[in-house]
């Protein structure tokens, strides 16, 4: 039997019968650190006594970390219709996992929500307005990416089709739509400094 507490913690030490386990069934180890989605979760075995256990709580928010994914296609650009709220349009992406790197994490959701395997050929650029998510303060990393083949819907998208800049569907949500037109910026000669400059965001 578990006793769980949600909690923002260090770790100072850990006794052999105290675990880590991570949601949803992931991960489990003894020694290690997990946050998901801005909390971490703590699992004791019952029966140990509170004062022994060796968890401080602490009380910092920090943004979420992402990846959006621009994946090139004969000239146009994969864009998901969201199963999940805020419902619309997207770039392909998602939270990257603990332990996992950001291109990794891109590979990953790409594969996941439009079943194409990508290459990545660079980092955009990274977005990190607290208000661009309207459901938490999140950073995205964006990646352009090419691939071939017939992108498939899965995952957290409820469909998806190829776009070029003259037939974008609406609406894009969170900041999507500003990124896509960043992108086509870029792609059309204009060079980054020109098309961030000092951005705030």
């Amino acid at each position: 039997m578990w006793s769980v507490v949600s909690c923002r913690f260090l770790v100072l030490s850990l006794p052999s019968d105290l675990k880590i386990i991570y949601p949803h069934g992931q991960r489990t180890t003894r020694y290690g650190l997990l946050s998901d989605a801005g909390t971490l979760v703590c699992c004791r075995l019952a029966g140990i006594p509170q004062q022994k256990s060796m968890v401080m709580e602490t009380k910092y928010r920090n943004p979420l970390v992402t990846v959006d994914i621009i994946i090139e296609i004969d000239r146009k650009i994969v864009l998901i219709q969201r199963a999940n709220p805020p419902l619309g349009w997207a770039l392909p992406g998602g939270f990257v996992d603990y332990g996992e790197s950001l291109e990794l994490s891109a590979i990953r959701e790409a594969r996941e929500e439009t079943s194409l395997n990508i290459e990545l050929l660079e980092q955009f650029h990274t977005y990190s307005d607290p208000q661009r998510d309207p459901r938490h303060h999140s950073i995205s990393t964006v990646f352009i990416a090419r691939a071939s083949g017939v992108p498939r819907a899965a995952d957290d998208a409820r469909s998806l089709s190829l776009f070029t800049q003259n037939t974008l569907p609406k609406p894009l949500v969170f900041d999507h739509a500003g990124i896509v037109s960043d992108y086509f910026r870029y792609k059309s000669g204009i060079v980054k400094n020109e098309i961030f400059g000092l951005r705030q965001t």
